[in-house]
């Protein structure tokens, strides 16, 4: 049975090196950004890298809503994996509490008003709760100070309140 293992849980032992960490998202959502060190996988080729069985392989997705890394983490403690660990709350939650991510996760500003959109507050108002990448926010998603389209947003660097 996989074991739920919490966002300070996993940062300390990712800092230690004694955990594999599988991202199951799609290979876009992790080409955008991902934990550090975290390797993508897909349901279909989760066990391609000939992991070692005894090493502890910490698996997340999206969030809590999102079905794939409790299924990826049953399939591998099904198949014999001694250390499956679940980051049931996955990377929204990550990039919510501003840790660091590979690409630094950038922040955007509207070039109408400047209004900030900052990943790890997101903008709960209008239906982007903290994590939510600017990248996607859908596309039809609009300024919530002067209603300018996505399109009008341009990136400022890295999460202001990202911490390493």
């Amino acid at each position: 049975m996989p074991t739920l293992i919490t966002r300070e849980e996993l940062a300390a032992a990712i800092k230690a090196g004694k955990v594999e960490v599988l991202d199951v998202r799609g290979r876009s959502a992790y080409k955008r950004a991902h934990i550090p060190g975290a390797r993508h996988v897909s349901e279909d080729g989760m066990t391609d890298w000939a992991p070692d069985i005894k090493r502890p392989l910490a698996i997340y997705s999206s969030g809590p809503e999102d079905d794939r890394s409790s299924k990826a983490a049953a399939r591998l403690d099904g198949e014999g994996f001694e250390n499956v660990l679940l980051y049931a709350e996955g990377f929204r939650d990550w990039v919510a509490h501003r840790l660091p991510c590979e690409p630094p996760v950038l922040s955007y500003a509207c070039t109408v008003c400047s209004f900030g959109y900052y990943p790890s507050r997101g903008y709960p108002k209008a239906g982007a709760p903290p994590g939510t990448l600017f990248e996607d926010l859908p596309e039809n998603w609009r300024c919530p100070w002067c209603g300018a389209p996505k399109s009008k947003f341009e990136p400022q660097g890295p999460d202001e309140n990202q911490h390493a």
